[in-house]
């Protein structure tokens, strides 16, 4: 999220809604001066969606309203969480020419996964 309102901040706009952040990246929204091309767009999108379910328990596919169903974050989850989140990392220091460096992460799912801004560890 810090990514993401660091890249809102150089066009002035702050949201305290996730929601509203998530309107002003959509690639559909063609007034939308902050927005990202479609392939940040849906690794932004994903990743949000999976960051999620740790701390809240949810599957924001699960469509059912008022589910008490709990859902538990397992290591294919947070492989997939690094990669969307490797790829906007990599997108935003690229855009924005910074650095950020190479976070280690132990994690069995990510084996065979090319990663840049992540070091796999044993």
């Amino acid at each position: 999220m810090h990514l993401i309102n660091a890249h809102l901040a150089k066009f002035e706009l702050q949201y305290r809604k996730h929601v509203d952040g998530k309107n002003a990246l959509n690639p559909e929204r063609t007034l939308s001066i902050s927005k990202l091309p479609e392939y940040e767009y849906v690794a932004y999108a994903a990743f949000q969606m999976l960051s999620r379910r740790s701390p809240y328990l949810v599957n924001e596919k699960d469509s059912q309203i008022g589910s008490t169903n709990a859902f538990l974050t397992h290591d294919v989850h947070l492989a997939k969480s690094v990669k969307h989140l490797d790829c906007l990392v990599t997108i935003f220091q690229n855009k924005y020419k910074v650095y950020l460096p190479a976070i280690s992460i132990k994690c069995s799912d990510l084996n065979g996964q090319s990663l840049k801004s992540f070091s796999k560890r044993d």
